[in-house]
This record gives C-alpha cells, structure tokens and sequence, in this order.
C-alpha cells in the first residue's frame, strides 16, 4: 500500500467515482476540484505528486482539458 495524504485521498476516491475508461477511472480536473473543493493550486501539486508515485496519469482531451486518470491495480492503494 502506497502513503498517500489525506488530500491525494480525496483526489484518488473522486476520480474513482467518475467514469472508466480501458477498465481505469478518470475524470477532468475541474470535475475533480469541484467534488473535493480542493482549490486549483493545490490541486495541481496533489496531481504532481500522485503522478510521481504513479498511481495517476495526466491526459489532455480533444478540447485541450486535462483529464486525471487512475492507472494501478486496487491493491496496491
């Protein structure tokens, strides 16, 4: 089980409340900072950070809007 802290938490159980894609959670982050009511600063080093533990991916769709995808297996959280 990775550490995660009690805001990468929250970011991690919203985006597994979003939609699935390829069998892996993601969801745009303004969707993620409006359910956490993490402000968007804080939200982008929280993002950093689980990208550097690589429990979290960062895409870009078709609009040029970031998307937060889930990319690890259930046990290791």
């Amino acid at each position: 089980m990775k550490n995660l802290t009690q805001l990468e938490k929250q970011v991690v159980d919203a985006i597994k409340e979003g939609d699935y894609y390829s069998g892996y959670p993601y969801m745009h982050h303004q969707d993620i900072e409006s359910i956490t009511l993490i402000d968007a600063k804080t939200s982008r080093g929280v993002y950093a950070s689980l990208i550097k533990k690589n429990i979290l991916e960062k895409l870009e769709d078709c609009n040029g809007s970031f998307i937060y995808l889930l990319g690890f297996d259930e046990d290791e959280l």
